[in-house]
């Protein structure tokens, strides 16, 4: 058995090509943490985390933003809802199948 035969192969996912990409030219809000979104910001592009209300981020799809929710994988947070939650064997251990996150 390969040791990739487990992982998803570019031929099995979707096309990159339909996904959108960002330009240079945009301009970016990068603000993780809580609700507390600073949405006097004109930008682009938010990168808000992505547990934030959603009528956060419904907003900034109404003004026509694009808006990239950030998660947190591989690390633990304990500020996190659910943080306590997680079984702490696997804190810092290496993700070997991203497909499950």
């Amino acid at each position: 058995m390969s040791s990739t035969s487990n992982n998803p192969q570019p031929s099995t996912l979707s096309s990159v090509s339909s996904c959108w990409h960002p330009t240079v030219e945009l301009t970016w809000q990068w603000q993780i943490g809580n609700n507390d979104i600073d949405t006097s910001i004109e930008a682009d592009v938010y990168d808000i985390d992505l547990y934030v209300n959603q009528s956060i981020i419904d907003k900034r799809d109404d003004q026509r933003r694009k808006v990239i929710g950030y998660r947190s994988v591989g690390s633990w947070e304990n500020w996190r809802l659910g943080c306590m939650d997680i079984d702490l064997f696997v804190i810092g251990k290496e993700v070997i199948d991203p497909t499950l996150i």
